[in-house]
């Protein structure tokens, strides 16, 4: 098989030869070498909504401005219209089919060349500020930074799928206020604001009748934040500024309201703007057409790196592309989420050319809207069929995905899970079957709305049409374990398991649903299928959920042969570590816990993170190391301060130590934060205990009080 890397050049190379063309770069053209360079994103921007695009439904005065100082490309398009793939073209400078990310479930690969490594390799300090859960490191998009803010900070320690784009433009202006000491800088900014759920805020909110021009004209108000902090900190002028959006968004246009599946216009028409020191070439505008795969090369090139191989071309070299080049998009979701046949096109010219069941070929210049196909009417050019036969269809990286991280996509509006084909999915068309999108979105808030009646029989009434769908199988089980429905999951689970016998993601949740309701032997027969055909995070929440049901020694035997398959598994860890600890073999659980509180920890699951803790903390205090297990216990009381057995334990270690004032503050932090009756009951007989006669008393009669309330 082809390296990736060199399966995209291939790619692109023999595409190019149909057409007569060559990717080599042609001279030096524009050149700011050691110049500082920042990147910023727009998700689900069209590029119809801004003014500079000849928009007029939406005012966007800061990228008026930033337009003006910059060169606009008039006809950018990205190569697929979800967030991660498109990020991941833009930092590898490869097509889809070359770098494998296919949707946001996907992992890019360690063997990828990104534009940060290769900036951090010539001597650039490197951060990312991103505002979707969707591009967190654990994706790979991160490889190269020094610095990569993912943080979301929901409530409680847990992840939120996402933060405002104000929060992420001030820890990004924080790093550049303290990264000033000559190093060239490369700085990613990405906001989210435009994305479903649209939301935005006063006075914008009030301003436009759709939402989504709202959040555009938010979105301008944060850039222009952002511009202005580049500009009171000295760092606008002399720098190299790239704007783009990763994709747009449907809006009903083709009857689909958000993005993913089609690729017409509306979803891959992109922003791309790129302001050029002292704002050399400032208005120009250019109707090239360009690819965001451009922009890899396009930046290094700005910043005096020498060309690297890649599907993109440098836009600033001293020849332009050529009039007649094609530029690819694609989308997999059709067939990866939903079963149907996947769409690929080419933009040549003014026509655009869609690969699909039923092929679309429309003119943008007498039809921008792409409402009349001219097929099968006119033979599409060969030059654009041509050239999609030669781009090869490439791999599908699919990353570990837990429970958690297919509920934030889902809160996102993104599919979760992989879809079950069935026989001749890749025959479906998704113009005939983009309606049940919306059905889809509808049923979901229904169901989270309370509807569970009425969610449940829109889902039903699908999979009865279209049971080959497992992303409308799994909503519907969301409305069953809501209920306790077990007996109902079982029979969903297994009804898709008949369609897709090898799918783990149905054969995992079945399990669960089968120990619910008693079936042992069938549970314990499955968990091992499981194990057995799974390496990710189904095969390491499996010990766990087995051991929550009882079944210990069977749950310690897969967790232990997880990890000895490699890899760090939180639950597997936590598995094994805590039966070492029972059997009074601290030495071998302490470093397995501690690695299961850091899976824990990064996936932002602190109940879980908390339990790993404490049992830790004990078997320091069990082993000896009285001041580890302080530490240990400390941490578990700042993950969940009503802790009883943590802070009990700490409260004996110190008295333990002679620490008796410290020993008591510990209690008096607790019947503060929690004055409840029996709290202070608890310190009263733990300060009786440790021969701490009046705080004792104290205590006990704030208890006595508390009682007769």
């Amino acid at each position: 098989m082809l390296h990736a890397k060199t399966l995209g050049r291939l790619a692109w190379l023999t595409a190019a030869a149909v057409l007569g063309l060559t990717l080599a770069q042609c001279g030096r053209g524009e050149r700011f070498s050691g110049a500082n360079l920042i990147l910023i994103s727009l998700d689900t921007l069209r590029a119809d909504r801004l003014e500079p695009y000849g928009g007029t439904r939406v005012k966007t005065p800061a990228l008026n401005a930033f337009a003006a100082d910059a060169v606009l490309f008039e006809r950018a398009f990205a190569q697929y219209p979800v967030t991660l793939p498109s990020h991941a073209t833009v930092f590898t400078g490869l097509l889809p089919p070359a770098h494998g990310v296919r949707e946001n479930g996907s992992l890019l690969g360690a063997d990828m060349d990104t534009l940060a490594e290769r900036l951090s390799a010539a001597g650039y300090r490197t951060a990312g500020f991103v505002s979707s859960f969707v591009l967190r490191q654990q994706t790979g998009i991160a490889q190269g930074f020094d610095v990569y803010d993912d943080d979301m900070g929901g409530p409680g320690g847990d992840v939120a799928a996402e933060r405002d784009g104000p929060q992420t433009v001030a820890r990004a202006l924080d790093w550049l206020g303290q990264n000033r000491d000559g190093q060239p800088l490369f700085l990613f900014l990405h906001l989210y604001d435009p994305h479903a759920p649209y939301d935005a805020p006063e006075p914008y909110a009030s301003q436009y009748d759709h939402p989504y021009d709202a959040e555009v004209a938010h979105t301008d108000a944060i850039v222009g934040a952002f511009l202005d902090g580049l500009k009171t900190r000295g760092l606008y002028d002399d720098a190299v500024i790239a704007l783009f959006a990763d994709h747009g968004e449907g809006l009903g246009d083709h009857g689909e309201k958000g993005h993913g599946v089609f690729i017409y216009t509306e979803a891959i028409h992109t922003p791309l703007i790129v302001k050029l020191p002292r704002g050399k070439r400032g208005g120009q505008r250019l109707d090239w057409p360009v690819g965001l795969m451009d922009l890899k090369p396009t930046l290094e090139a700005l910043v005096g790196l020498p060309a690297s191989p890649g599907d993109g071309m440098a836009l600033f070299s001293s020849q332009p592309p050529p009039a007649h080049r094609p530029i690819y998009s694609e989308s997999y979701i059709p067939r990866i989420s939903y079963g149907w046949s996947p769409l690929r096109s080419a933009v040549q010219r003014q026509f655009h050319y869609i690969e699909a069941p039923r092929p679309e070929l429309y003119d943008l210049v007498v039809d921008p809207g792409e409402r009349q196909n001219l097929l099968p009417g006119q033979q599409p050019p060969a030059t654009l069929t041509g050239f999609l036969e030669a781009i090869q269809e490439g791999s599908v990286s699919r990353a570990e995905l837990s429970a958690e991280d297919i509920a934030l996509l889902e809160s996102l509006g993104y599919v979760g899970q992989s879809g079950t084909a069935g026989a001749g999915a890749d025959d479906r068309d998704p113009k005939d079957h983009i309606h049940l999108v919306g059905r889809l979105e509808q049923a979901a808030i229904l169901r989270d709305q309370g509807d569970l009646a009425a969610a449940e029989s829109e889902l039903a009434a699908i999979l009865n049409e279209h049971p080959y769908m497992a992303t409308a199988r799994f909503s519907l089980a969301k409305v069953f374990q809501s209920q306790g429905r077990h007996a109902d999951l079982e029979r969903l689970y297994e009804d898709g398991l008949v369609l897709d016998p090898a799918n783990v993601q149905l054969m995992s949740p079945l399990v669960a649903a089968k120990l619910e309701l008693g079936k042992i032997d069938e549970a314990v027969k499955l968990a091992r299928v499981v194990h057995a055909n799974d390496r990710g995070p189904a095969n390491d929440e499996l010990g766990y959920l087995l051991d929550y049901h009882g079944q210990t020694q069977l749950a310690f035997d897969l967790a232990q042969a997880t990890l000895d398959r490699g890899g760090d598994f939180g639950y597997s860890s936590f598995v094994v570590g805590q039966r070492f600890a029972g059997l009074d073999n601290c030495a071998a659980a302490i470093p397995l816990l501690e690695r299961a509180a850091a899976q824990f920890a990064a996936r932002r699951l602190a109940p879980f993170q908390t339990a790993a803790e404490f049992q830790r903390a004990d078997c320091l205090r069990r082993s000896g190391a009285a001041a580890e297990a302080i530490l240990a216990y400390r941490r578990v009381l700042s993950l969940r301060p009503e802790h009883q057995e943590s802070r009990i334990a700490l409260t004996l270690l110190l008295a333990a130590g002679g620490r008796r004032t410290d020993a008591i503050r510990v209690m008096d932090d607790w019947v503060r934060e929690f004055p409840e009756a029996r709290h202070y009951q608890i310190a009263a007989d733990t300060m009786r205990r440790l021969g701490y006669d009046d705080a004792a008393a104290f205590y006990a009669r704030e208890a006595e009080a508390r009682a007769d309330r």
